[in-house]
Parts: C-alpha cells; sequence; structure tokens
C-alpha cells in the first residue's frame, strides 16, 4: 500500500471512530453522514494499494478513464497495468477499439 493509501485508511478509522462518538452523545445524524464518508474514503484507499483494475477504479472512483491514467502518469496512483498490454484488461481483443 501506498503512502496515500496508508493515510486513506488511517482517515477513515478515525472517521468511524469519531462516528461512534457522535453517535454516544445523540448526534445520530451526524455520525452516520460521517461513517458515510468514511466508507467512500476507504473505498478510494483500494485505488493506492494496486488492487483496483482499471474498470473497477472507472466505476468506483468516479473518475474518467483519461483522468485515471493521468493520475498514473503524473504518479498520484501507482501503475500496475501489464507493460505492453494493447488494451485495458476487461476488454476482450475484439472490443479493443481505439486501444488496440
Amino acid at each position: 500500500m501506498t503512502n496515500m493509501g496508508k493515510l486513506l485508511s488511517r482517515v477513515a478509522a478515525r472517521w468511524r471512530r469519531e462516528a461512534e462518538i457522535l453517535h454516544r452523545r445523540g448526534a445520530d445524524e451526524q455520525a452516520v453522514v460521517l461513517k458515510t464518508c468514511a466508507s467512500e474514503v476507504k473505498k478510494r484507499a483500494v485505488f493506492f494499494t494496486g488492487s483496483a483494475d482499471a474498470r473497477q477504479a472507472v466505476e468506483e472512483s468516479g473518475f474518467s478513464y483519461s483522468t485515471l491514467e493521468k493520475m498514473v502518469r503524473d504518479g498520484t496512483l501507482p501503475n500496475v497495468g501489464k507493460k505492453g498490454a494493447s488494451h485495458p484488461p476487461w476488454r476482450s481483443s475484439q472490443e479493443a477499439g481505439p486501444w488496440s
């Protein structure tokens, strides 16, 4: 896991703990919001672990393929793809389109 992935995981864990405190103090609506935010941040952390494929990254992150591609190029996200692949891993060679 990259430093960014570790940071996001720690932030999510802290927010879950703080949500529990809010719940105990009767601030249930705020606790739900904070838990939801923690879940979203935790989902994003997976993209910094190298365990998400491109399709999953597009679907779950909300970023377009080209934005994710730029993030890989500038080093924001680690490149975990196969070097020399002619098309994204989720597409068959018949569907490869512009990537072939």
